[in-house]
């Protein structure tokens, strides 16, 4: 072989080389490319996943503590619906930026932002159930209007005057049953036939043609929330007939009971009370005619009845 074709033919070679350390340089560019893309890819999708927990997380404490609020006053139902309606758009409206992102940085940095807002109000929030629960739990004790301090829990809850007024309204139907937890109650009655001897001693009679008078004695159990004084209480005495006993001109009338049924009563009593068990007789004389039969007595205070008994006279 001559000079000149070696010459070439090791030229060619040295094309060759050159070709193939180019075709190898060139691939390994792409493949660090490609690398560099998945890993960027990845990262986005990483990051995306991230704040989707996140948001999930924030969620379920958001809605956890809109549960827990409800379940601590009842009476928040209406308000507590409407943040869970508000808080269901906003992580949809969140989920809906982060899934739709193409990965920049502004778009994630945006839901990213909207999380920590989201938490900034659960926090807000809690704060302001927290405070109204507190106030709830005074009106529990005492009968008193809320003072300027405490009604101004937070201007920027739009809803504080409709809270306020359903706090309001518990406490008054509290207060209701306080009331009602201070009737008395009437035990151990008896309804008795009296006469009246020579002496002036009453003496308690089995038959009607003997009888004057018929005579209430019972006892007012202690009760430590009634207030002391004069207890105003009705009694409705029956007669044999089914009817009310009865006389105007004697100090009967008629009361309304808890039902909202209106009633006559024979007579009203006044004893006094000082929170101990006391026992009390009244007489009832209209001066006509005892009859034989069945009686019974039914006692009342504020239209409640505290107590019942009966008699019977041959």
């Amino acid at each position: 072989m001559s000079e000149n074709s070696s010459g070439k033919v090791h030229a060619l070679y040295i094309v060759l080389i050159l070709g193939l350390i180019g075709g190898l340089i060139f691939t390994n560019v792409k493949l660090r490319k490609s690398k560099t893309d998945i890993e960027t890819v990845s990262g986005e999708r990483d990051n995306k996943e991230k704040l989707l927990k996140d948001l999930q997380v924030e969620y379920d404490r958001t809605s956890t503590d809109l549960t827990n609020a409800k379940a601590e006053n009842l009476s928040l139902d209406s308000i507590i619906q409407v943040k869970q309606r508000e808080l269901d758009e906003k992580k949809n409206y969140i989920a809906q930026i982060i899934s739709q992102s193409n990965g920049s940085k502004s778009e994630l940095a945006k839901a990213r932002k909207l999380i920590d807002e989201l938490t900034a109000e659960r926090v807000k929030f809690q704060a302001q159930i927290d405070s109204l629960v507190a106030v709830n739990k005074q009106l529990e004790y005492e009968k008193i209007v809320l003072t300027e301090e405490k009604t101004s829990l937070s201007a920027s809850l739009n809803e504080e005057k409709q809270i306020r007024t359903q706090v309001e309204a518990e406490s008054a139907a509290k207060q209701a049953k306080i009331d009602k937890a201070s009737i008395l109650s009437a035990v151990n009655i008896k309804l008795s036939g009296i006469s009246i001897n020579k002496k002036g001693n009453e003496v308690e009679e089995t038959k009607a043609k003997n009888v004057d008078k018929i005579k209430l004695c019972f006892d007012l159990l202690e009760n430590k929330i009634a207030p002391s004084g004069e207890v105003d209480i009705a009694v409705r005495i029956v007669g044999p007939g089914g009817s009310t006993i009865s006389n105007q001109a004697l100090g009967s009338g008629a009361l309304t009971k808890e039902n909202g049924e209106e009633v006559q009563y024979t007579y009203k009593m006044r004893p006094s009370y000082d929170n101990v068990t006391k026992k009390v007789c009244s007489l009832w004389d209209d001066g006509g005619a005892i009859s034989a039969g069945s009686y019974s007595v039914e006692v009342y205070q504020k239209g409640v009845l505290i107590g019942q008994g009966s008699l019977t006279l041959k």
